[in-house]
């Protein structure tokens, strides 16, 4: 599927009945590229691929002729609703190849929400169980569409663009009913190619959420709290993660972990929010 690679997020479960307050939305993430920190978030350099920050600005050089997906990736899960992410796209790869760049907010690796560029086009397209589908789609004009914003309101989700961060185009809109919970996403971006570009080019941010500082902003323990009584991990638990042999699961109000007894194996609850 276009517009991702492997996400940051574990077992994203269903609504559940976690309690998450306002700390952990997309508003909360950000960053200037004006040092070499990547704040909450891990990077992924693809074979032949380099990855360089700072100086305001984030750069991917692609390799020639090898397949590879570069990326940052989000430690944490933010909640999109009523909120927005914004990202400054300096340069997209190279458009006349099919190399690409791209802002994903992902639920899980089947089911998210991205911006992307490839092959001339600005694309917005979603995951939804994993079956990808492109939602619409326009021709490419790098000073028209320098800025890339995916934002919920009212019950909507619109993938939109912007020469300056200040007027907006909507390239595509869905009601929010017809997709997954947009409580807990995990943010990436970056560029990827497919192995047969000689000159895939350079993919280069000047900008998350306008320049916010780069750190953490951490949430208070008393917000995290579940009774553990609905029969599935809510989603402040979407970094969760089960490796083979072992289940996690919530029964008669509690927390199982089942282990097959003939792994070597792990499981871990995890919140997807920083706590202080």
């Amino acid at each position: 599927s276009q517009g991702g690679g492997s996400t940051g997020g574990g077992n994203a479960g269903g609504a559940g009945g976690g309690v998450v307050g306002d700390c952990g939305t997309t508003d909360n993430v950000g960053n200037d590229f004006a040092t070499a920190s990547p704040g909450p978030f891990y990077v992924t350099q693809g074979p032949g691929a380099t990855v360089t920050q700072g100086g305001g600005e984030l750069v991917f050089t692609l390799p020639a002729l090898t397949a590879s997906w570069s990326g940052y990736s989000s430690y944490y899960g933010y909640d999109l609703r009523a909120h927005a992410l914004t990202m400054e796209v300096a340069e997209v790869a190279n458009p006349s190849t099919t190399a690409e760049s791209f802002v994903v907010l992902a639920a899980d690796g089947g089911n998210y929400l991205a911006l992307s560029s490839r092959a001339g086009e600005l694309i917005a397209s979603r995951a939804l169980g994993g079956s990808w589908s492109q939602r619409a789609s326009a021709p490419f004009a790098a000073v028209q569409h320098r800025v890339w914003r995916v934002r919920e309101a009212s019950g909507t989700v619109f993938w939109e663009s912007s020469p300056d961060g200040m007027s907006w185009s909507t390239l595509a809109s869905v009601p929010l009913s017809s997709l997954f919970s947009v409580e807990t996403l995990f943010v990436e971006f970056g560029g990827r190619t497919e192995g047969s570009e000689p000159n895939p080019g350079q993919v280069r941010f000047s900008s998350l959420n306008g320049g916010n500082p780069a750190g953490v902003t951490w949430c208070p323990m008393s917000e995290l709290s579940d009774d553990f009584d609905d029969g599935e991990l809510a989603d402040q638990w979407a970094a969760t993660y089960q490796q083979a042999g072992c289940t996690v699961s919530e029964v008669g109000g509690g927390i199982v972990m089942d282990f097959d007894g003939a792994s070597a194996t792990d499981c871990v609850l995890i919140p997807a929010r920083p706590y202080d």
